[in-house]
């Protein structure tokens, strides 16, 4: 049976070169392999439960994307307060001078870490919303953005929560340690499949090892690739 370096396999890789090994290994019925056929299926369904558990989890992407649309309400909400300043009415200029000033003690929060701008965002509106500050919302006309800004903030905090539960409730798995488990009992396979040629050959036997050495060719011919691309 060919050589891999199994160590420079991606994740991903490793675990469809070890699957694409345990269905091969399972058409074989040669009994020689009983013991060892339990342990790696149930090392390749380890490895395989590893990877999908680290996964970058499928809260990341929404959340990414509520942040992106709060800023850019914030941003909104900042620029109608700037350009009322221009207006020709003395009242709405004053009422949004006063705004400004809330809005210039906040700075830009919306490079901070989500959790900080979540805060940040809240004290905002609480201040907009208050006695000193409400009546020049309503001079000016914020309120709908207030609401909006409020609405994305509560989606966006929902959505965080939801993401930290998910994390809390995943189970450890140690991937590095599972993927050399797999290597280790692939290497026993292949000696017992490599002794068995000597001392019992049969075409089942030859056939699985020419089916795996199929497969390692293809992953070293990926693995070759690569390092072609990095030479480059």
């Amino acid at each position: 049976m060919k050589t891999l370096n199994l160590r420079k396999l991606q994740n991903a890789e490793h675990l469809a070169f070890m699957s694409d090994v345990l269905t091969l290994l399972k058409s074989v019925e040669d009994t020689h392999f009983d013991e060892l056929k339990i342990k790696f299926t149930q090392s390749v369904e380890q490895e395989g439960l590893a990877q999908k558990e680290i996964a970058k989890s499928e809260y990341t992407a929404r959340i990414a994307e509520i942040d992106e649309k709060r800023d850019k309400l914030y941003r909104g909400l900042v620029h109608r307060v700037k350009s009322e300043v221009f207006s020709p009415l003395e009242a709405v200029q004053k009422s949004a001078q006063k705004l400004l000033i809330v809005v210039q003690t906040y700075g830009n929060f919306t490079k901070h870490n989500y959790q900080k701008e979540t805060t940040e965002i809240q004290n905002f509106i609480t201040d907009l919303k208050s006695e000193e500050y409400a009546p020049s919302v309503e001079k000016i006309g914020l309120g709908q953005w207030i609401n909006w800004l409020e609405e994305r903030n509560t989606i966006f905090q929902n959505t965080y929560i939801s993401r930290r539960d998910e994390y809390a409730s995943r189970t450890e798995y140690d991937l590095k340690n599972i993927r050399k488990e797999s290597d280790e009992i692939f290497k026993q396979i292949k000696e017992i499949a490599m002794a068995l040629t000597v001392i019992q050959p049969s075409e089942e036997l030859s056939t699985f090892i020419s089916k795996v050495d199929a497969s390692i060719d293809k992953w070293r011919e990926i693995l070759a690739q690569r390092t072609k691309k990095v030479e480059k």
